[in-house]
């Protein structure tokens, strides 16, 4: 998805049949580097997430007026928060338990390349296709992470009817307001201060309009971070960054039937070239069109 969410799509606000709820997740931690499971313990950004969570306030900060900040409790969240207020001008940040990660259970604290070994029952119960199945030790359940983050962002897109709202939250918490939004969606990792807007007219009606945008993010900053966050990410030709979530939206918004040059440059995983190829054969196959002057490197 291109820059143009925050100048062409919304210089039209405030629309007053829908809130516009911008949901970013928190910027990188030590224990995202690590790979260790965080869930409710309350782990603070490292360096690298404070320069993301500072490419988001920056990236926000050229869009539309944001009404109100809300963010989860725990600091990793918290802190991003505070540095996206900071840039935007909104004096206060509102903490809401309900945006809160999943609890996981027995497994937070523990490193995700052991728990299949060390807790199989725990690990068992997270990768369950069970929607009912709770963690053991006190961990959520899909369905009661999911009401419990609907009725966060119900309660705030009512208050907020015609505004921009910005929502700071977490990696399994976006994925199931995602899931709930778009049942039979693309489904793909969730980087650390990836943004997605969400259109709430009412509870039986959202829109995604970006999703899992990584375009703010400098080449710069996205080679600092640990590798398990590059796996799906490829830069454009006119210096945009994505990643697979944003890719079809990528390839979608050039201009048909010429298709000017269109080079990704894929950083560490084949598997997002391959995805590339597919969905510009697609694409171009749609529209009758020759795709001659592009290249997936």
């Amino acid at each position: 998805m291109t820059e143009s969410f925050i100048t062409d799509s919304l210089s039209s606000y405030p629309h007053p049949d829908h809130a516009e709820i911008i949901v970013v997740r928190h910027g990188q931690t030590v224990w995202n580097a690590e790979r260790k499971v965080q869930g409710h313990l309350d782990v603070e950004l490292n360096e690298i997430g404070r320069d993301q969570a500072r490419a988001v306030a920056d990236k926000l900060s050229r869009g539309p007026k944001i009404s109100a900040i809300y963010s989860s409790d725990l600091q990793r969240a918290f802190e991003t928060a505070q540095i996206i207020a900071s840039k935007c001008g909104v004096p206060q940040v509102v903490k809401d338990f309900d945006l809160r990660e999943r609890h996981k259970g027995d497994l937070q604290g523990l490193s995700h390349l052991e728990i299949a070994k060390t807790n199989p029952i725990s690990y068992k119960a997270l990768m369950s296709k069970n929607e009912e199945q709770e963690i053991p030790g006190g961990g959520e359940s899909i369905v009661q992470l999911l009401e419990r983050c609907k009725s966060a962002l119900l309660r705030i897109g009512q208050k907020y009817k015609g505004e921009r709202v910005v929502v700071v939250s977490h990696g399994a918490s976006i994925e199931i307001l995602y899931k709930w939004a778009c049942v039979n969606g693309y489904e793909g990792k969730i980087h650390n201060a990836s943004i997605s807007v969400f259109h709430l007219y009412d509870e039986d009606k959202w829109n995604l309009k970006v999703w899992a945008d990584v375009s703010h993010l400098s080449q710069r900053l996205l080679e600092k971070v640990a590798k398990n966050d590059l796996r799906e990410v490829a830069t454009v030709n006119d210096g945009r960054v994505v990643n697979s979530l944003s890719l079809r939206e990528v390839i979608q918004g050039f201009s048909f039937p010429a298709l000017p040059l269109m080079n990704l440059i894929v950083v560490g995983d084949f598997n997002l070239k391959s995805k590339a190829q597919t969905y510009i054969k697609a694409y171009c196959c749609a529209f009758g069109c020759d795709r001659t002057n592009g290249e997936v490197k």
